[in-house]
C-alpha cells in the first residue's frame, strides 16, 4: 500500500471543474452577470414588440444578447474541455485493462472493462453526460450573437432613417 487514497471520479472532475475556473478567473471572464429572465424576454420578443423599440433599447438588447453568447460560450468551452478530460481519462483506464479481456474485437473488450472496471464506468457515464450537455450547448452561442447582429442592423437602419 501506497499511503494513497484513490480519488473519486466525482473528485477527480472537481479537481478539473477547479482548474478551469482559476483559469476564467485569471482571464477575467469568470464572473458574467447574466439576468436570465431578460435575456428569455429579448430571445421571445415579438415582432409588435421589437418594431417599438428605440436605437437606444436595440443596442441594448443586442449588447445583452452578446453578453449571453460569451457566457453560452464560455460554458461550451467548459464542457469540451472536461470532455477532452474525461475521453482521455477513459482511454487510459480502458487501455491499461483491455489486454486482460476476452473479446473478439476491441469495442467487445473495451466494453468488458467498462462493465468490470467502476472508475472506467464511472468515467463512461460522466462523459455521456457532457455529451449531452455539449450537444445541446453547441451552436447556441453563434445563434444568440446572430440575433444580436440582426438587432445592431435594426439600430443602424433605424439611424440611417433618421
Amino acid at each position: 500500500m501506497t499511503g494513497k487514497t484513490e480519488l473519486s471520479t466525482e473528485d477527480h472532475l472537481k479537481k478539473v471543474q477547479d482548474l478551469l475556473n482559476e483559469y476564467e478567473n485569471h482571464l477575467g471572464i469568470k464572473n458574467l452577470l447574466i439576468d436570465q429572465d431578460e435575456v428569455a424576454s429579448i430571445i421571445g420578443m415579438k415582432r409588435s414588440y421589437l418594431s417599438k423599440l428605440s436605437k437606444t433599447d436595440c443596442g441594448e438588447c443586442a449588447f445583452m444578447l452578446s453578453q449571453y453568447a460569451l457566457f453560452l460560450q464560455k460554458e461550451l468551452n467548459k464542457e469540451t474541455a472536461v470532455l477532452e478530460w474525461v475521453e482521455t481519462n477513459l482511454n487510459h483506464v480502458t487501455g491499461k485493462y483491455m489486454g486482460q479481456q476476452g473479446g473478439a474485437t476491441l469495442d467487445e473488450r473495451r466494453s468488458a472493462v467498462i462493465t468490470e472496471n467502476s472508475y472506467a464506468r464511472d468515467l463512461f457515464k460522466l462523459r455521456n453526460r457532457v455529451r449531452l450537455k455539449t450537444n445541446s450547448l453547441n451552436f447556441l452561442s453563434q445563434k444568440i450573437q446572430y440575433m444580436s447582429n440582426v438587432l445592431l442592423n435594426i439600430q443602424g437602419n433605424r439611424n440611417a432613417a433618421t
